[in-house]
């Protein structure tokens, strides 16, 4: 699931679950796990796994109930490594955008039907080669993601992740 997660032409949610490829409890698992992995990731770079303790408080909002067990609910403990791995992802999730996205020849398709066999006006993902490169060069490295997409559509993931998307 992680691997779809990051793949730019799945772009999200949204429209993997419109292609069949997940439930919504398959994509959170697997996002939820891709954030445990890059936080572990940093953790081993900082050799560091301090916590921060952040007490957000709202106010006129009432802090117990009468199921309070006299534990502060409001505390949430958040790692350096946990800040960085959501902003890291934060910002890969802005590439993924449908604007910065190429228009391709639709080879291969899924989601093309709706649940009762009618064709849809367009299907969810489609792989094939670039018709239109999309909005500029949104890539950090200067590139654009159809710089990434061979003449059959395959999507080089391992070159975006390797030279595409770093600073």
């Amino acid at each position: 699931m992680m691997g779809a997660i990051i793949n730019p032409l799945f772009q999200n949610k949204k429209r993997m679950m419109g292609a069949g490829l997940c439930t919504d409890s398959q994509y959170e698992h697997g996002y939820e796990e891709l954030m445990s992995r890059l936080v572990r990731y940093y953790d081993s770079l900082s050799k560091n796994s301090n916590v921060a303790v952040s007490a957000p408080s709202v106010a006129g909002t009432p802090v117990e109930n009468k199921w309070s067990d006299g534990e502060d609910d409001d505390v949430l403990l958040v790692s350096e490594s946990a800040l960085r791995a959501k902003a890291e992802l934060d910002k890969y999730e802005t590439w993924k955008k449908f604007k910065f996205l190429p228009r391709v020849k639709p080879v291969k398709t899924l989601g093309g039907f709706d649940s009762i066999g009618h064709k849809e006006e367009e299907a969810a993902i489609s792989i094939g080669p670039v018709i239109d490169k999309g909005e500029g060069a949104a890539l950090s490295s200067g590139k654009n993601h159809a710089n990434y997409i061979d003449q059959k559509g395959y999507y080089d993931i391992v070159g975006l992740l390797l030279y595409g998307s770093s600073n």
